[in-house]
């Protein structure tokens, strides 16, 4: 046989050849050389490879690593593992182990980014951290994983040079981070219980120079009436949630290693499971699995102009934290929350 040598070529990612390279071991090479095939090794083979495609396009220079960051945790082969594809970050690590969850976020500074739960049955939130800037994390429970061997999985996926608020990029991320989680299960022999394929991930809620007040909010700050303005997110299972009221104040509700991340204690580096202080208020409650611990938190907004007193909650703002804290502490299905 007499291979033609027609003038076609394969480009992806900088990569080229020629269609008579093809001929015998040149498919080899070809497949061995693809971007696709350098991503299913990649991670430990954790990165689901047409969703991860979708997000970093052409954009291909890879480097891909392992790392152990645990304490007292046994991790499992192939964790922890972090990747980088072209403005693409991927961190996979063990939930109990895990090392600076809130990474980049600038959500714990800032109140006009808010958390947007993913659902369709996933723990996890993506966030707009600024207009070409997306981040995603999802923590899958590990039910067969005690928390020496990591409770469960968390994935970290952010992107720069985006648009934050496209429909597209905001789904297609989410399904990065969705993807890695359950195919890091699947690798680790975490028997998890994954959620469903990612049809759509709600828009950011708008900056509150733009919001409009409401009355009855019907999301994370349900059922709350110490202040009639709000910004909030819809009611679901995500590891961090926000609810932003008027007159300064924002509630936090963080589990598993979000609740640990900033703690050398066990209540999110106080001494008492509750309490509420001048600068800020807190409750708590167990929960099972990679939730853990939860911790609840009401603390002063940026911008907050509020008269320093003992304590930051007034009575009503406090039975706000209360209802804010039992309701979330449900969804997760934790214990009732110790409040103050």
């Amino acid at each position: 046989m007499r291979w033609r040598d027609i003038n076609i070529w394969v480009k992806r990612g900088g990569a080229a050849v020629t269609a008579a390279a093809l001929a015998g071991g040149g498919y080899l090479w070809l497949e061995r050389h693809s971007p696709e095939h350098k991503l299913s090794e990649a991670c430990s083979g954790m990165l689901p490879v047409a969703e991860t495609m979708a997000v970093t396009g052409d954009d291909f220079k890879l480097s891909s690593w392992g790392y152990d960051v645990s304490s007292g945790v046994v991790e499992p082969p192939g964790l922890a593992a972090r990747c980088h594809i072209g403005s693409t970050w991927v961190d996979i690590q063990t939930a109990s182990g895990a090392h600076s969850p809130f990474g980049d976020y600038t959500f714990q500074r800032r109140d006009d980014v808010l958390p947007v739960p993913l659902g369709s049955g996933w723990s996890g939130f993506i966030v707009a951290e600024e207009e070409d800037e997306l981040g995603a994390s999802v923590l899958l429970d590990c039910p067969d994983w005690n928390s020496r061997e990591g409770s469960g999985i968390l994935v970290t996926v952010t992107k720069s040079y985006t648009d934050a608020h496209s429909t597209s990029a905001r789904r297609n991320l989410a399904r990065v981070a969705a993807g890695t989680a359950q195919r890091a299960a699947e690798r680790t022999g975490c028997h998890a219980d994954p959620g469903t394929r990612i049809e759509r991930v709600d828009p950011a809620p708008p900056p509150p120079d733009t919001s409009v007040a409401a009355e009855f909010p019907k999301g994370t700050c349900t059922g709350l009436t110490s202040h009639r303005a709000f910004r909030e997110t819809a009611a679901d299972t995500a590891p961090v949630e926000h609810c932003v009221l008027e007159d300064g104040l924002a509630l936090h509700a963080e589990y598993g290693p979000f609740a640990r991340s900033e703690s050398d204690g066990e209540y999110g580096g106080q001494s008492r499971p509750a309490g509420n202080a001048r600068h800020f208020a807190w409750a708590s409650a167990r929960c099972q699995g990679a939730d853990d611990i939860a911790m609840y938190w009401a603390t002063p907004t940026e911008n907050a102009d509020r008269e320093p007193s003992k304590q930051l909650l007034n009575a009503a703002e406090l039975n706000d934290l209360r209802r804010f804290a039992r309701d979330s502490a449900a969804r997760h299905g934790c214990s009732a929350p110790t409040v103050p």
